[in-house]
């Protein structure tokens, strides 16, 4: 189908759409770090959302569609717009951007945890990042995506950090012009991955309250990948619960 052609081609992205992608992903993690030093306990989820969209568009963003901001420790529902539900301690922070550079979305979730994190949360939030980054790192020219995705699995199991979040069946994706596109990181996915490709990886964890998931964007190259975004932090971003209202 025409279809088919269509994204056959649109796979094979240029260096110069991935740094389009490079300069989004900047802007929104920035926006993010500044937005979450200034949260405090009893900010709603719709008052921060409307903090880092506006930093969003002071860091130099084009358009910012509306995102997931959400504040659980336990009962995270995605798909919901942000309400009033206020920041506690114990709360961890989930949001998943949108802003366009250049007509490129930046595609990336983030989180952030109220209160200091207990050892195994430390703990777990330090290997299921390894495990997304080593993963990142492993795609090439050659692959197919079942093939990463197998890899995955092993890594998963290897790690025995628990069920892996199950209500989708891929752990990454294409991305572009659209914020999702082919192909997908899943076990059924033959697509060869060659270099140009942008793939966003991203499984994630549900674990006692709380949620880990780290989406590493890379462009794929000959000689293996260029991440397209900084890498997550090395320790989960800490929103001390003393830091109140200033009003």
């Amino acid at each position: 189908s025409d279809n088919d052609v269509l994204w056959r081609v649109r796979l094979i992205k240029t260096p110069f759409e991935a740094q389009m992608k490079k300069t989004a992903f900047d802007i929104v993690n920035k926006a993010f770090d500044q937005t979450i030093a200034n949260a405090y306990v009893g900010v709603s989820e719709f008052e921060l959302y409307q903090l880092m969209q506006a930093q969003i568009y002071l860091n130099g963003a084009e358009s910012a569609d509306p995102i997931a901001m959400l504040f659980s420790d336990g009962d995270f529902f995605y798909g919901r717009p942000p309400s009033s539900r206020k920041l506690r301690e114990g709360h961890y922070i989930w949001t998943d951007f949108r802003a366009t550079y250049g007509g490129y979305p930046a595609d990336r979730n983030r989180i952030a945890r109220c209160g200091k994190p207990t050892d195994w949360e430390i703990d777990t939030y330090e290997r299921t990042r390894s495990l997304t980054i080593e993963l990142a790192k492993s795609f090439r020219p050659g692959p197919r995506c079942c093939d990463i995705f197998s890899k995955f699995q092993e890594l998963w199991n290897e790690a025995d950090l628990g069920p892996v979040y199950g209500q989708v069946s891929r752990i990454g994706h294409g991305g572009g012009l659209d914020v999702t596109e082919p192909p997908s990181v899943s076990a059924t996915d033959e697509t060869v991955i060659e270099s140009g490709m942008i793939f966003h990886v991203e499984p994630k964890l549900e674990k006692d309250g709380a949620v880990f998931q780290f989406e590493e964007v890379v462009f794929v190259r000959n000689d293996g990948v260029e991440f397209l975004s900084e890498l997550s932090p090395e320790s989960v971003p800490v929103i001390k619960p003393a830091n109140k209202s200033l009003t």
